[in-house]
């Protein structure tokens, strides 16, 4: 035996151990290749011959071990397995690395790749199954077969794969200096293939009878293992060096990735300078030190600085002091989660002037992720905070007008229910802000109905004015409103409720029912004048007939007591037209000395006249005189005395007494020290409340039905006008007694018309002015009687003429009777001011059936000398003229 075989022979264990590792070796090489996201096709069955490599370096660390430990059936067993599943790895990887990127035109290559499909692989092992089954040693002929059906066409199949790849992926591949490692693993799997498949151990069939590891020792005097460790070694190595594409291919898309990372930072670099600088946000990047980097051109603008002022300055110089410590505080936060988010913060521009912002501070990260500075976004919002400011003063203003309003404001919705209401709108309705709003709207209204026509008018005409509804308070009272409503709607237009505002008429309407009544009193008092006064013209020339007749008959006579009870009449008829004058006009009143002992008795019982209550009187004999105005006080009686029989539906008596007081200096009722007239109206009826005596005098105010309020203010006027006093006591359930104070008369004892001078005659020319002819006849008779010459004239125009005429001629009128209301002419007092321009002595008297006139009370400030209250009679005429001409 030669040394060299030898050699071998006996270190065939380490040729095993180099055999297995070198493929051992290849196959983790293989593994641990990154080359997942490879664009070489190969890269997805290398995994394949990792397989091959690995099991199949086990076998042969197994075969070394049989050497060393020796060999028994069940050791076999395993290396044929081991041996079957790294050839099966071997064909696999071979079949499909031949298979790929077959050309489409036709070639040697494609006649043989296309065959080569997957169900060859199961046909060798049944084949090799069966093969073994019908030899002595199952699994020695079954590893002889393996070696044949896999072994060999599976290195053949790799020897040719990787050549035939290479040239496919030659444009690629050219560049990067791995021709030769493709072509060395090319033969160097050939050549294994040859001799792991076709040199297998000594069998009794052909070829491995006569081809087998024996004959090839025998022959060559190398054992074919050394031959398999060098191919072993050899593919191992230019695998390791086929393997550098994929590191090639890992560098140039690392190149790309960084090169397309490296273009997409400078896009997204330059289009965030561009957003930055077209942003109206002011933004500025800072450092870890608060210091100013980058600041946008707008930025700057609105703030007044340059870019070079602000670069690499403090950002706390831009900002108020509120606003940086804010900005201080949250910076830890910032680097921690990002970003933060201030609502409201404020920046000092140079001029110094404040700039209202909203603040977005976001983290700058380096590659590394460390913390190195932030970008903050300041939003101007100066013109939000001007209308949230406006919104504020309107919403304060709104709720101001709301709460404080003097009309009830509401708002409820399409139910009915309150959604609000103001505190004068609870004080109307009489409940609490809880009650109310727990209400619906339909208790209010005293017709249900109502609302709905209401509500149907609102949603009509999208806005009503003075819509009048009758509403209820809680305490059940009901109250007369104008309700002013506008819609409100959702923002799609849907109706959502009703608001608007409710006002309390219930007074005024009272009013104005009042005022009407006051209308008609007016026009039943204008009428009542007209009437008085024409009546008072008939009386005049009635009186003045029947004085002219009474005087031209005897005294004594049936004739002079028949007209003596005429006379009387139109007395009485006298007082009624007082009565319509005073009830038509009031005003100042024409006061004269009189006594009122008939004046009382006469006005209590007119007034109660037709009731069933009676009127009982204490009045003394000797009361004072007063200087009223007889029809004004009769009215004041009259008014008392139908107060007291309101007062007594169910009946009763009302006493009347009168008596002389004195008035010392201290009194309650501020009259002034001296003699009074005292006079009480006590009924027996149902009193008046405490709360309301203090009322009773005002106008309008009545607790009746029927009343107008206006009886006791006016009565109330008229003392107040005679410088008197009324006073009033009264008891619930007992009765009320009213008390007058007025002053006493100087004069004690005023003439008594029945003890009147008799008529006297006279002489003189007078000028009578009256627009009636018949009281102008009458009155004419009765001057012509007592002695005077006459002219008359029909209205003012008339007068004056006749009036210049006389003068001139040399007879001028000593005394002028004018009436005061001449109808569509000249009346007294203009026609008074146009003679006294004429002759300022003319000595003139007025006369009217207006007894209750201003001119008629203080005729001497119009320039008149006397007055007489039409109707008068011949006696009353023929004293004033008496007294007029004497002056």
């Amino acid at each position: 035996m030669d040394l060299h075989h030898q050699l071998f022979y006996h270190n065939l264990d380490i040729v095993f151990f180099i055999y297995g590792f070198a493929f051992v070796v290849m196959g983790i090489s293989v593994l641990l290749q990154p080359k997942k996201m490879s664009e070489f096709e190969i890269a997805n069955i290398l995994w394949l011959l990792a397989a091959f490599g690995i099991t199949h370096g086990i076998n042969e660390f197994l075969d070394m071990w049989s050497i060393i430990k020796g060999r028994n059936p069940t050791f076999d067993i395993v290396r044929w397995f081991v041996l079957v599943i790294s050839y099966i790895a071997l064909f696999e990887f071979g079949r499909r690395l031949f298979r790929l990127k077959i050309p489409t035109s036709s070639s040697l290559r494609k006649k043989i790749a296309v065959p080569l499909k997957w169900w060859l692989l199961p046909g060798a092992l049944i084949i090799i199954c069966i093969a073994g089954l019908s030899s002595e040693d199952f699994w020695k002929g079954g590893s002889i077969w393996t070696r044949y059906l896999l072994g060999l066409p599976g290195g053949i199949l790799i020897g040719l794969g990787f050549h035939s790849y290479y040239y496919t992926e030659e444009a690629t591949l050219r560049h990067l200096n791995v021709k030769k490692y493709f072509f060395t693993a090319s033969v160097a799997f050939f050549i294994y293939g040859i001799l792991g498949g076709l040199i297998v151990p000594h069998g009794n069939f052909f070829p491995a009878n006569v081809l087998n590891t024996d004959s090839f020792l025998t022959t060559v005097r190398v054992p074919v293992q050394a031959f398999r460790a060098v191919c072993s070694v050899i593919a191992a190595w230019a695998l390791a060096g086929m393997l550098s594409i994929f590191n090639w291919e890992i560098r140039t898309k690392l190149q790309e990735a960084q090169d397309i990372l490296k273009q997409q930072l400078k896009e997204s670099e330059e289009r965030y300078l561009e957003i930055v600088e077209s942003s109206t946000d002011i933004i500025h990047s800072i450092d870890v030190d608060y210091h100013i980097k980058l600041s946008n051109t707008y930025g700057c603008l609105l703030l007044g600085y340059t870019p070079e002022e602000l670069t690499d300055s403090h950002i706390k110089n831009i900002c108020a002091t509120a606003t940086w410590e804010e900005l201080e505080k949250s910076f830890d936060k910032i680097s921690r989660e990002g970003s933060v988010f201030i609502d409201q913060g404020q920046l000092i521009k140079k001029t110094g002037e404040k700039l209202h912002v909203a603040i977005h501070a976001m983290a700058i990260y380096d590659n590394y992720r460390k913390f190195g500075g932030m970008r903050l976004t300041f939003r101007d919002i100066t013109q939000r905070k001007t209308a949230e400011e406006a919104l504020r003063e309107s919403e304060e203003r709104y709720r101001l007008l709301f709460e404080e309003s003097r009309d009830a404001i509401f708002l409820y919705n399409r139910d009915g229910k309150f959604i609000d209401i103001n505190q004068t709108g609870l004080d109307l309705f009489g409940y609490s802000k809880l009650e109310i709003m727990n209400l619906n709207t339909n208790q209010l209204y005293i017709h249900p109905e109502d609302r709905k026509k209401f509500q149907q008018a609102v949603e009509e005409k999208e806005f009503v004015r003075d819509y009048p509804v009758k509403l209820r308070k809680k305490s059940g009272k009901l109250m007369d409103c104008l309700v002013t409503s506008t819609l409100r709607r959702t923002n799609d237009g849907k109706i959502f409720g009703y608001q608007g505002i409710i006002r309390d008429i219930t007074e005024r309407k009272k009013m104005e029912e009042e005022l009407q009544n006051i209308e008609k009193l007016e026009s039943v008092g204008i009428m009542a004048g007209g009437i008085a006064h024409d009546f008072n013209n008939i009386l005049t020339t009635i009186s003045g007939s029947i004085s002219l007749a009474k005087v031209s008959v005897d005294s004594g006579s049936r004739l002079s007591e028949i007209l003596i009870d005429a006379e009387k009449a139109c007395f009485q008829a006298k007082n009624l037209t007082k009565q319509l004058l005073t009830f038509s006009k009031g005003g100042a009143p024409v006061k004269k000395v009189a006594r009122v002992e008939e004046l009382i008795i006469n006005s209590a019982n007119f007034a109660s006249r037709g009731s069933h209550i009676n009127c009982f009187f204490s009045i003394p004999d000797d009361l004072w005189p007063v200087e009223v105005d007889e029809g004004q006080i009769a009215q004041v009686i009259h008014n008392l005395v139908i107060n007291a029989l309101q007062a007594m539906p169910e009946g009763g008596c009302i006493e009347i007494t009168a008596e002389n007081i004195v008035i010392t200096a201290e009194n309650v009722m501020s009259l002034s020290y001296g003699e009074y007239l005292k006079i009480s109206v006590k009924d027996q009826g149902i009193g008046i409340p405490g709360d309301h005596i203090k009322k009773i005098f005002d106008p309008y105010f009545t607790t009746k039905r029927e009343g107008s309020g206006l009886g006791l203010a006016t009565t109330f006027s008229i003392i107040k006008n005679h410088n008197g006093y009324i006073d009033v006591c009264s008891e619930v359930g007992r009765g009320t007694t009213f008390t007058i104070y007025l002053p006493a008369s100087k004069d004690k004892f005023p003439v008594n018309t029945h003890e009147r001078d008799k008529v006297r005659r006279g002489e003189g020319k007078i000028l009578l002015m009256d627009d009636e002819y018949s009281v102008r006849t009458t009155v004419c008779k009765m001057l012509r009687h007592l002695g005077y010459e006459v002219e008359i004239a029909s209205n003012g125009d008339e007068a004056i003429i006749l009036y210049e005429k006389a003068k001139k001629s040399g007879t001028p009128f000593d005394t002028v009777i004018m009436d005061l209301t001449i109808r569509g002419g000249m009346g007294g007092q203009e026609t008074m001011q146009n003679l006294l321009r004429i002759d300022p002595g003319v000595k003139a008297i007025v006369s009217s059936g207006y007894f209750n006139d201003p001119i008629m009370s203080d005729y001497r400030k119009y320039g008149f000398y006397g007055v007489i209250p039409k109707p008068y009679e011949i006696e009353d005429l023929s004293a004033l003229l008496r007294s007029v001409m004497a002056c």
